[in-house]
This record gives C-alpha cells, sequence and structure tokens, in this order.
C-alpha cells in the first residue's frame, strides 16, 4: 500500500514571484512526477521549480522500501497533482523539457560520430578514450597556452572567452554562435561516449584515475602494454550552435609525462560529415 503524506507544511517557501521549491537539498528526494489527470510525467528538478503554488492541488510522497524499489530512487519519489484548470500551462513546461531531452539525445548521438572523426583525421596515435567527457568552464581572459609538462589529470575545461573572440576574428564562429554558445554552458553538463560505435577503445575516468594514483610512468607502460599505444584522451562536454552544424570540442591528449597538448577543436557538419575547420592548442610539452 502507498505511504502517502498530504504535506500542509512541508519544508515549501515561496519566492516572490509566486514559485515554490520543495527543497530538495534538505529533503533528499531526486525524483519528482507531475500527475497530469491520469498520466504521470517524470521532470527534473529544474522544471520542477517552475511549477506554481496555486497550480498545485496535492503532493505525495512515496517512501516504502516497495515503491523505491519500483520506482528506482533510493531517496523515495515526489508526486505532485496539479489542478485540473492548470494543465495547459503544466503542458508547457513538458514541451520545454521534452525538448531538451530530444536536443540531449541528438548531442549525444553527434559526439560519438565527433570524436571518432577526430581520432581517426588527427590524433591516429591514440589507443585509448575516456568514457565520460569533461565539464567545461570560463576562465578569465589571458594566455592559456605554455610549454611545460602535461598539467595534472584534469576534471573539468576551463575556456577563455577571448579563444571565442578570436574564433568571431577569423571567422570561424559568428558573434551570434559565441554567444549562444558561451550562454548554452552548463558546467555539470556531462555525456557517455558509447564504445560500440568509437573505432578506439574506451574506459571509465575511474579506471584512469586508479591507473594515475601511481608513478605516471608505469600508468603510460600499462596503457600501451594492454592497448598498443600509451597515448589516450580525456574529452570536453561538446558546446554547440543554435542550428547543431558547428561544434567547440577540447581534448585533452597524454603519450607521456614528458609528451602531450591540450587541443581545442571547431568542427563544421557539411553534407552530413563533420570536419575540422579551426584547431587551438591549450598547452603543450
Amino acid at each position: 500500500m502507498r505511504t502517502v503524506f498530504f504535506i500542509l507544511i512541508f519544508s515549501i517557501s515561496i519566492f516572490s514571484y509566486g514559485q515554490y521549491n520543495l527543497n530538495a537539498n534538505s529533503s533528499g528526494y531526486e525524483e519528482y512526477k507531475l500527475v497530469i489527470g491520469e498520466e504521470e510525467y517524470r521532470i527534473d528538478s529544474i522544471s520542477f521549480t517552475k511549477i506554481k503554488s496555486e497550480w498545485i492541488n496535492k503532493i505525495e510522497i512515496l517512501k516504502s522500501d516497495e515503491e523505491k524499489n519500483i520506482y528506482g530512487n533510493k531517496n523515495g519519489l515526489v508526486l505532485i497533482y496539479l489542478q485540473k484548470q492548470y494543465y495547459s500551462e503544466s503542458e508547457n513546461i513538458l514541451n520545454e523539457l521534452e525538448l531538451i531531452t530530444q536536443k540531449e539525445r541528438i548531442v549525444q548521438e553527434e559526439l560519438n560520430i565527433i570524436v571518432d572523426a577526430i581520432v581517426q583525421s588527427r590524433l591516429k596515435e591514440v589507443s585509448v578514450i575516456q568514457k565520460e567527457t569533461m565539464p567545461v568552464s570560463f576562465l578569465s581572459n589571458r594566455n592559456e597556452k605554455s610549454k611545460l609538462p602535461p598539467p595534472p589529470i584534469q576534471d573539468r575545461i576551463r575556456y577563455s572567452k577571448s579563444l571565442f573572440e578570436s574564433f568571431i576574428e577569423v571567422k570561424t564562429l559568428s558573434k551570434s554562435d559565441c554567444e549562444q554558445m558561451i550562454s548554452s554552458i552548463s558546467s555539470n553538463t556531462t555525456y557517455i561516449i558509447n564504445s560500440e560505435k568509437i573505432s578506439k577503445k574506451v574506459l571509465s575516468k575511474s579506471y584512469l584515475d586508479s591507473l594515475f594514483d601511481v608513478a605516471n610512468d608505469s600508468a603510460y607502460n600499462k596503457i600501451r602494454e594492454e592497448f598498443g599505444t600509451s597515448c589516450f584522451i580525456r574529452v570536453s562536454t561538446p558546446i554547440f550552435n543554435e542550428t547543431m552544424d558547428r561544434v567547440v570540442l577540447a581534448i585533452d591528449y597524454y603519450c607521456g609525462y614528458l609528451y602531450g597538448e591540450g587541443l581545442v577543436f571547431v568542427l563544421e557538419k557539411k553534407k552530413n560529415k563533420w570536419c575540422i575547420i579551426d584547431e587551438r592548442g591549450r598547452w603543450v610539452s
């Protein structure tokens, strides 16, 4: 039987613009479903915050062990029941969420093709690719390229705005492309590279990290012994323009403690094929 809590007072805070938040950080709930009539729609925490308090008829929290197993969430599930007169407003949120989901699927599909194209045409010595992409963020403007040993293995790619300004100068990207790309960046977004759609071996970040818990030389030797060369890459989360026909992608390329480089590629999709149209160095050794 469902464990149902009708919420009268439960960590609900009202914002000045009429929206509310169920205080998910403190309550620990990670899954939300919007109930519209007889249908239930899974939504994320961002979409949840767009639901106005006056739309809501009631909220239920399902948190029995049986329900956790059924819904696949260890912290329980929050059901938000809407009043009938607000169904149309909530459907706008669902449509927006669906568009985001569709775009994420396209990005995931294109990412595999793009990475494989770069490896086949530019980084042929690579034998291993990290499975998870690295999130991206921005640094203050400065000269990023330096002739030093490769930096410690990083979990994040950091761009400077001056890099994007230089793309505009040489007309690799338009000003509107760059503005849209910069505004679309989420510092927590990652994607998974599909091992079945890439010509090189794909290994998890946790496995690669475990190799580099010891001395670098032995880690590179192990990669060479198991996969043919000592070279591996970590790929950034891609940044696409609005029309999804240009993309910025950074790669950290490692072949040894004193042999590697950080690269940034701009690719364009022409006749259904991704081609490199610009390449910059971020660091080199």
